[in-house]
Parts: C-alpha cells; structure tokens; sequence
C-alpha cells in the first residue's frame, strides 16, 4: 500500500510506503524520484528527497506490514517525529519547550494520517 500526505502549509509531501515489495519500491522511487535508495533492514526507515522537479519530499518505508498495536504504534510516531523534525528544520520553526505545540501538532497530524491511512 502507499499514500500520500501534503502538507500544503509547509508546501511538502510525506510518501507513505506500507508493506510494500522490493519491485514495487523500486518502481515507487524510480517514478517519482528518478533514484532509488537502499533500502535499510529496519522496520521502518525515512527519507528526505527531491523528485524530478528539485522539490523536497518526505519518505516514510514501513516495511512490514504495520498493525494496530503498541509496537507499530511505536514505529510510527518515532517516523513521524524524523519527518516533523525535518520539516521544521526545513522552515526554520521555533522549537522551545514553552513554544512546542506548532511541532507537536504537526507530529500529531502526520501520525493521525498515517494512522487513518493504513487502518481505515
């Protein structure tokens, strides 16, 4: 399964990749981004990439089929904290911990879309 999440705020896109075979990847990759990298053995794994146009891009390869429990619930939000890091990098967001709810809203959001797109 794959999905896409924009984000038009932060003008990005987060690619999700659920269970998804070593040929459908490389095609994945390959369509969208023109490259195609290694894949690491871990059960998830994220990526920072620019497709074709030099737009940046967020990858999210869940290799294993993701089900509802703690464990997947755990790969999930620590993917979605990698791709909310970088995107408040990407936009200079100001991160303290008195001002820590525009990124923790946008970890939770990221999470929830993952959540409704893998289960719903």
């Amino acid at each position: 399964m794959t999905f896409t999440i924009d984000i038009e705020i932060y003008d990005c896109t987060i690619h999700i990749l659920n269970n998804v075979p070593d040929i459908e990847y490389n095609s994945y990759m390959k369509v969208y981004f023109d490259e195609v990298p290694d894949r690491l053995p871990n059960v998830g794994c994220t990526w920072t990439i620019q497709d074709k146009k030099n737009k940046e891009h967020y990858v999210i390869d869940f290799q294993k089929k993701l089900k509802k429990d703690a464990d997947c619930m755990n790969i999930i939000v620590h993917e979605s904290l990698r791709v909310a890091f970088a995107i408040a990098e990407k936009i200079m967001m100001p991160y303290s911990i008195e001002n820590d709810e525009p990124f923790c809203y946008l970890c939770g959001y990221i999470v929830e879309k993952i959540f409704k797109g893998v289960f719903i």
